[in-house]
């Protein structure tokens, strides 16, 4: 299902988190079109003055509608860091499980059915590893917003419930527990500039959070990247993840009690795939982490 014709500067993202639920109830992929993935491209007559000074916005709403992530850049011109927050090296793309999407509570206070309720383009998604029916890993992108304290019910609904540890995208290394669906994300006022992109890791039966590759990737941890059920230890816990052989990846995760998370990094074998280990493990010798091909 497409968002409409892009053009730097326009805001044809924002249907998405509409159009995005009725796409993804009939099992369509809907797609935001192209975009720039640099400010300053001006090229051709067309786009002679055209700027994109939202390009990380329209690189994240790209890759949470879980359609095509397409770069429109003029040759040279692309930004390779901020595309490949998107993906894998092979351009395997890493997204969620369904499309982010505007939550109820917005709608319901446009529709005037409520009062209350955070205003504006309010979207979330979520991945269950490996299909399990547990805990989810949860995102919120927040843009065009007014200042709103979300509670982690609203966020995270049933699942609330569970422990979770939770980080914005640009201060991965600072941590906030949600121990109880009362529990509060402060949500700035934004704009397309200003968005604020949340992430909420269930705390596992061992009291470790797995954070995935939280500080390189939009999507931390996904089902494209990230195989499997966690097997979890007193001391860490192990998942399997797949890539291009010599790929190296940045994996995190935060120990019970913990404030600074971990951070094992490793490069994907000849075999495609690797055990990543966060913490130590009857494995191997006790480390803050290793890798196994497997």
């Amino acid at each position: 299902m497409f968002a409409g014709d892009y053009h730097p500067g326009n805001s044809q993202w924002q249907p998405l988190g509409l159009t995005g639920m009725f796409a993804h109830a009939v099992g369509i992929k809907p797609t935001k079109d192209n975009f720039w993935s640099t400010r300053n491209e001006g090229w051709g007559p067309k786009y002679h003055n055209a700027r994109e000074v939202a390009n990380r916005l329209q690189a994240v709403v790209s890759t949470l509608s879980t359609g095509p992530v397409a770069i429109s850049d003029q040759i040279g011109q692309s930004d390779r860091d901020l595309i490949m927050r998107s993906c894998a090296a092979d351009g395997t793309l890493l997204q969620p499980d369904r499309p982010a999407t505007r939550t109820d509570a917005t709608l319901y206070r446009d529709a005037g059915i409520k009062s209350t309720g955070p205003q504006g383009e309010v979207w979330t998604t979520h991945v269950a590893l490996g299909g399990n029916p547990g805990p989810k890993t949860h995102y919120l992108l927040a843009v065009e917003s007014e200042a709103y304290a979300m509670s982690a019910g609203e966020w995270l609904g049933a699942d609330a419930s569970n422990g979770y540890v939770a980080w914005e995208t640009n201060a991965t290394d600072t941590i906030m527990r949600l121990g109880s669906s009362d529990a509060v994300v402060q949500l700035p006022k934004t704009d397309t500039l200003s968005f604020v992109f949340w992430t909420a890791a269930p705390v596992l039966s061992n009291g470790w959070a797995f954070m995935g590759e939280a500080s390189t990737k939009w999507v931390a941890v996904s089902n494209d990247r990230f195989r499997g059920a966690f097997f979890e230890f007193d001391t860490g816990l192990q998942v399997g993840a797949v890539g291009q052989a010599g790929e190296v990846i940045e994996v995190m995760a935060l120990a019970p009690n913990a404030k600074t998370p971990i951070t094992v990094s490793c490069t994907i074998p000849e075999s495609g795939s690797v055990m990543v280990i966060l913490g130590s493990s009857p494995l191997v010798a006790p480390s803050a982490g290793n890798c196994i091909a497997t």
